[in-house]
């Protein structure tokens, strides 16, 4: 089972969202660099994000349908961060 239509436009919503808070989430790795050794702060970043908007959606999606996405969601989940990685990579890039 995949996402339905409602729950698509809400992890997009929550894409969009969260691409809102890039700026807070460069700082975030700033601060965080010196003491977690972080040898790539951009990937870090990156990294972070995909967590950050994976944790805002899964938190959504449990509290409307009452349980945790299943495996096929979570793959259809994923394709969709994905799909925007160069819009994040973006934000990021013009963040820093």
């Amino acid at each position: 089972m995949s996402l339905d239509s409602n729950s698509r436009g809400i992890l997009e919503k929550t894409i969009d969202a969260a691409l809102k808070q890039v700026p807070n989430v460069v700082q975030t790795t700033r601060q965080a660099k010196e003491s977690i050794l972080i040898k790539d702060e951009n990937d870090y970043t990156f990294g972070f994000f995909h967590g950050y908007v994976l944790a805002l959606f899964t938190t959504t999606f449990i509290s409307t349908k009452r349980r945790a996405p299943n495996g096929d969601e979570f793959q259809e989940i994923g394709r969709t961060i994905n799909r925007r990685n160069p819009e994040i990579r973006e934000a990021i890039s013009k963040a820093g």
